[in-house]
C-alpha cells in the first residue's frame, strides 16, 4: 500500500478529490463493527458497499474505521477509544451516510450467522457483470 508521499503522477485520477468546504457532522454510536485487519466482515463490507473504501488505523488505546467514498461525496472517521465504554465518536464530511451503510452492513452479516470468506463466491458473466453470492449462486450478496 502506498503512502500519501509515495503517490505517482499515475495515481491522480484513480483518488475520489473531495471538495475543501464539505459540510462536517459529529455524532455518537454504539456499533462497533470488528477492527481485525483480516476478519471476514471487512470482506462483506467491502462486497456491500459500492463506490466505498474502508481502512482500520490501530492506535496504542483503541482504534479508527475510515470509510470513503471513491465518488468524492465524503469521508467518515469512527473512533473508539479503550477503556471509554461503548462510546464511538464518529465524525462525517460530506452528504453520504457511510458509517450508517456499514453497521447495516454488519447487522446482515450478523443475521446470516456470521459466515466466513469461504462461503463467498462470485459469478462473472460474459459482459463482465459480477455477481457476490452466499453458499450457492442463488443467494445473491445484495449491496
Amino acid at each position: 500500500m502506498k503512502s500519501r508521499g509515495d503517490v505517482g503522477a499515475n495515481d491522480e485520477g484513480r483518488r475520489p478529490r473531495y471538495p475543501p468546504d464539505l459540510p462536517i457532522a459529529d455524532t455518537t454510536s454504539t456499533v462497533w463493527p470488528p477492527a481485525d485487519t483480516w476478519h471476514p466482515f471487512r470482506f462483506v463490507a467491502g462486497l456491500s458497499m459500492p463506490e466505498a473504501a474502508h481502512a482500520v488505523q490501530v492506535h496504542e488505546d483503541g482504534a479508527t474505521h475510515w470509510l470513503y467514498d471513491l465518488a468524492g461525496q465524503g469521508w467518515t472517521a469512527a473512533v473508539r477509544r479503550d477503556g471509554a465504554g461503548r462510546g464511538v465518536l464518529v465524525r462525517r464530511a460530506g452528504g453520504r451516510e457511510l458509517w450508517g451503510e456499514f453497521p447495516d452492513v454488519y447487522a446482515r452479516w450478523q443475521g446470516l450467522g456470521a459466515p466466513g470468506v469461504e462461503r463467498f463466491g462470485l459469478t462473472v458473466a460474459a459482459d463482465g457483470a459480477v455477481a457476490p453470492w452466499l453458499d450457492a449462486p442463488g443467494r445473491p450478496v445484495s449491496s
